[in-house]
């Protein structure tokens, strides 16, 4: 079974000039300040998103999830995925990919692979490992999937830093 939800591309263009009028003045304040005073005001611009996926329901072993509006960031920001963790299953492995795509329960070309787990457990990633850009999102599949008792299906979940996008230089360095 797969669950998708709708990811629009863009917010309307009245929308996207209040956010880029925005972004410039909280990078403007930014630029004139210097050493810790610096690093403050650019660490209140961050947060931790947390990645809520459905529970991914497995039929003969298998199963799929596209995008939902909590897998990836919206207009304007970044997310890089820092903790992604896969339970309910004690046999077969889970992808995750970046920006896939189903047609039905069928993965639609060769998306990235950014996330792949060979058993249940928690994956952690350094900064920008998994950098996801403004509207990207990540999917999942699971194959030679056992679940484990008391499990409904497998459940993945995990958290990503999120800041606006004057924010990528640096952030990454």
């Amino acid at each position: 079974m797969t669950t998708e939800v709708s990811r629009p591309p863009g917010i309307a263009a009245a929308g996207m000039i209040k956010i880029a009028a925005g972004f410039g003045a909280a990078a403007a304040e930014c630029a004139d300040l210097d050493g810790a005073q610096r690093k403050f005001r650019l660490a209140q611009q961050m947060t931790q998103a947390p990645i809520v996926i459905p529970i991914m329901t497995i039929t003969a072993g298998s199963g799929t999830l596209a995008a939902t509006d909590q897998s990836g960031p919206n207009t304007g920001f970044y997310w890089s995925v820092r903790r992604l963790q896969f339970q309910g299953f004690t046999a077969g492995s889970v992808i995750g990919y970046k920006n896939g795509l189903f047609s039905g329960t069928t993965l639609v070309g060769t998306p990235e692979v950014v996330a792949p787990a060979a058993q249940a457990g928690v994956s952690t990633f350094g900064r920008g490992e998994i950098l996801l850009n403004p509207n990207d999102w990540l999917a999942f599949t699971a194959s030679g999937i056992t679940l484990a008792a008391g499990y409904a299906g497998v459940l993945i979940q995990g958290s990503a830093d999120s800041f606006p996008a004057w924010l990528l230089p640096e952030y990454l360095m």
